[in-house]
This record gives structure tokens, C-alpha cells and sequence, in this order.
């Protein structure tokens, strides 16, 4: 119990865990004045941990953290942060001194031995996916297609696949970024919100009880338009240039996500299988610049600074993301 109560508050250290097991071994062998003498101190120790951050959890909570823990079914948990403000804690920033920038769908790793303090953050991890494959194709490039160099298949087709995956993982970030975007309006809005807008924001038909998802284009111009209760969208493709390339390009994800033999009416032969076919490289880099562009002016005009987004960086001007894009 005491140990899920410290890991909670992220203040595990190798002495704490040595502690813990001293403690253990005092419980199951300990005399009758030693059990006495550790249930005191034990007794002092969760007070003062449940008063760091103002723990409001309850006593059962920790104590099955802790017990499944023991039982070896658990090491790590992870908690959003809209969660730990609502139900564990007052003032986790006690715990986490840049707690107030963090995203509120972000997610806090706890684990009870102290080696995880991670934090997760869904977009910031397909936007790793979409640095690395970018980088990945851009190393492959020359390999791929360059006739002075002998090549295997095998090389021709890595770089298609980094490609490939470039983006997708485009559109997989930018979209995610869209709706951690909606999930943080929603569970800290502080004005009413009609229900029509609530089920766009989170793809819910309310009438039918059931899912209903919202196009690419809808989430791009309608979320922030909704969150900043604006008569007309903030952005749109004839105003906003990164927004016009990524919906102007999504041919060639659809491609990949969604490929058909199937010719459309007025043509022979499968627009899919030939936007498959016939991507290049420099397609996924006006991807990828447009991705990185319009969630930095979206985050800029929504957020306005409220939540970190350092994490975002653009390309080099040689060419590949930085190093310090997979911090």
C-alpha cells in the first residue's frame, strides 16, 4: 500500500524500494515491539505521502495497486492525466513540477519499482513513427534509385515500404493529434456544449448510442471551429496551405489504407492501385512538412501555449528530422 502510495507520487528511489523490502522482511519475521515500531512509521509515512499532492483516492484503491503488485501481476500502470486530477490527487504538480503543461489525455506511467516515469503521449509517439520512417526513406533514397549503383530488390523495396509508412504515419499523427485536441476540450470545457458538437467531438451518435466516426476533412475544420466557438472554421483549405496539402494528398494514404482493384466508373484502370504505384519520395515530404506545419499553427491558435509541444520539430535543412525528434 505504501509502496503504490510513492510510486503514485513518483518519488521511488533505490533506497525507498530498499526500505520496502527491510519492511517486509520485519512484517513476516519482526517481534511484536518491531511490528509495533513499523506500523507506527509506516502509518507517518503514508500520511505525509498522501499530504505531498493532496492523494484523495482512497485507501482500497492503493491497496489493490500494491497487492497485484505483489502478486506479480502488475509493475507498471499508466493513468491519463484528466483521471489524476479528477480522482487521485489535488495538486500533482507537487510530484510533477510541469504538470500544468502536460496534455490531459496525456498518459503517466507508474511503476512500482521506480524504473518507468514516463509520460505517453499518443500523437507524440506516431509522430516518432512518421520521423523515422521519413528518415529511413531519406537514407534509402539514393540506394533505391540511383542507376550507378547496383541495387537488390530487396533495397528498392525498403524504400518503398519507408514510404509507405511515412505516410500513413502522417496522417495517423495529425489525425491523433485532432482528437486528443477534442478528448482535452471536453473533459476540461468550461462552458456548455451543445450535443451536437459533443458527438462530433467524440464521434459519438448519441441518438443511436453508438460510434460514428467523423471524416479526416470534418475533424481538420470543424474541431478547432467548435473548441473556439467560432461562426466559421479558423482554418480552411483556401486559407490554410498545409491543410490544403494533406487533404489534397490523402489519395495516396487511401491508397495504402484502403487499396482496391476496383476501377472507378469512367476509368479502365484502378486510381488506387496507380496512386499506389506511382507515390514518390517527394510526395511524402510535402506530406510531412504540412503534418508538422498545421499541428504547430493549430496547437498555436487553439492551445495558445497552454500545454508543451516542444516535442514537435520540423525537418533539417538537410533533410531529416533531428536527433531530438525521438527524445
Amino acid at each position: 500500500m505504501a509502496q503504490a502510495l510513492v510510486a503514485l507520487n513518483r518519488s521511488i528511489t533505490p533506497r525507498e524500494l530498499d526500505i520496502f523490502k527491510r519492511t517486509r522482511e520485519v512484517l513476516a519475521h519482526g517481534s511484536r515491539e518491531q511490528l509495533a515500531h513499523v506500523e507506527f512509521v509506516l502509518d507517518v509515512n503514508l500520511q505525509n505521502a498522501e499530504k505531498m499532492a493532496g492523494y484523495k483516492g482512497g485507501s482500497q484503491f492503493i491497496l489493490d495497486m500494491g497487492r497485484a503488485h505483489r502478486k506479480g501481476k502488475r509493475q507498471t500502470t499508466q493513468f491519463s492525466k484528466v483521471i489524476i486530477d479528477k480522482f487521485l490527487f489535488e495538486n500533482y504538480e507537487k510530484c510533477f513540477a510541469p504538470w500544468r503543461k502536460v496534455q490531459p489525455h496525456a498518459l503517466v506511467v507508474i511503476d512500482l519499482e521506480g524504473e518507468d516515469r514516463d509520460l505517453y503521449l499518443p500523437e507524440g509517439s506516431l509522430y516518432e513513427d512518421m520521423c523515422f520512417s521519413f528518415n529511413q526513406g531519406w537514407e534509402s533514397r539514393d540506394e533505391a534509385w540511383n542507376p550507378k549503383k547496383e541495387r537488390t530488390k530487396a533495397q528498392v523495396k525498403a524504400h518503398i515500404f519507408y514510404k509507405r509508412a511515412t505516410i500513413i504515419s502522417a496522417y495517423n499523427f495529425v489525425e491523433c493529434y485532432f482528437n486528443g485536441l477534442a478528448f482535452d476540450f471536453l473533459a476540461t470545457a468550461q462552458r456548455s456544449v451543445s450535443q451536437v458538437d459533443r458527438d462530433l467531438l467524440s464521434e459519438w451518435d448519441s441518438t443511436k448510442k453508438r460510434q460514428k466516426y467523423v471524416k479526416f476533412r470534418d475533424k481538420l475544420i470543424q474541431y478547432p471551429k467548435i473548441i473556439l466557438k467560432r461562426k466559421t472554421p479558423p482554418f480552411a483549405e483556401s486559407s490554410c496551405p498545409p491543410m490544403a496539402t494533406l487533404l489534397s494528398c490523402i489519395n495516396f494514404r487511401d491508397a495504402v489504407v484502403h487499396n482496391t482493384p476496383k476501377p472507378n466508373l469512367n476509368d479502365e484502370f484502378s486510381v488506387k492501385v496507380k496512386d499506389l504505384i506511382e507515390v514518390h519520395f517527394g510526395d511524402a515530404i510535402k506530406i510531412v512538412d504540412a503534418a508538422v506545419e498545421l499541428v504547430l499553427l493549430v496547437d498555436k491558435t487553439v492551445n495558445q501555449g497552454r500545454y508543451d509541444i516542444t516535442w514537435l520539430l520540423p525537418r533539417t535543412a538537410k533533410g531529416p528530422f533531428p536527433a531530438k525528434s525521438f527524445a
